[in-house]
């Protein structure tokens, strides 16, 4: 009889079986994000800038009183072959730096492209500037071109971290430079960095 009845109520009067558990979805996968890397206590960046202060008050400094720019160079031999870093400070503002090259000889070379070796590797090249061809009282040819430092900032790190570097010229002429130059650059990029907050980003990767 109890069944009968149970077959005449309604369905929605039946009492429905409560549904099955649901099957757990496995966990997400947690990727770790790796850590940030510390600050580079050696990038070479950071630590010229550290010995900028007491670089510049070492530098010797020359007025340009007609464009309100001082100029600082270390210690350049004032004749002969060389190369060497021009910094210019504009009152409290923008400072720039220079790689200049000089070259003194009996005929004019050639220096629409300067190739660089440290240490007897090759460690770049660059196109510099000309910008003055003197005819010294001893006949001989002295040329004067330069390049910003944003353009060779790799070849000057990599010069002021050697013991010798050497300028090619495109015709095969050389300057070489020994410790004592490259210790004068190095004082002069530091001042630099020095007056730029160290805020010299590394050139990006190719």
């Amino acid at each position: 009889m109890l069944m009968v009845l149970a077959a005449l109520l309604p369905a929605a009067c039946q009492r429905t079986p409560p549904p099955a558990p649901a099957i757990p979805e496995p966990p997400a996968e947690v990727t770790e994000m790796p850590a940030p890397e510390p600050a580079k206590e050696n990038d070479p960046l950071t630590l010229l800038a550290d010995e900028g202060e007491q670089a510049f008050t070492s530098l010797q400094v020359q007025q340009d009183i007609h464009h309100g720019t001082a100029w600082y160079q270390g210690n350049v031999p004032a004749r002969g072959s060389t190369a060497y870093l021009y910094l210019g400070k504009l009152g409290e503002g923008a400072s720039t730096l220079r790689f200049v090259i000089r070259y003194q000889g009996t005929h004019r070379a050639d220096l629409s492209q300067c190739a660089v070796l440290v240490d007897g590797i090759e460690v770049g090249s660059f196109t510099p500037v000309p910008n003055r061809i003197d005819q010294p009282i001893d006949g001989s040819v002295l040329q004067l071109a330069d390049i910003h430092f944003d353009e060779v900032r790799p070849i000057l790190l990599a010069m002021v971290g050697g013991q010798s570097a050497i300028v090619r010229t495109a015709d095969g002429a050389t300057i070489p430079l020994g410790r004592g130059e490259l210790d004068e650059m190095r004082k002069v990029l530091a001042a630099y960095l020095h007056l730029q907050g160290a805020r010299v980003a590394p050139n990006p990767a190719p």
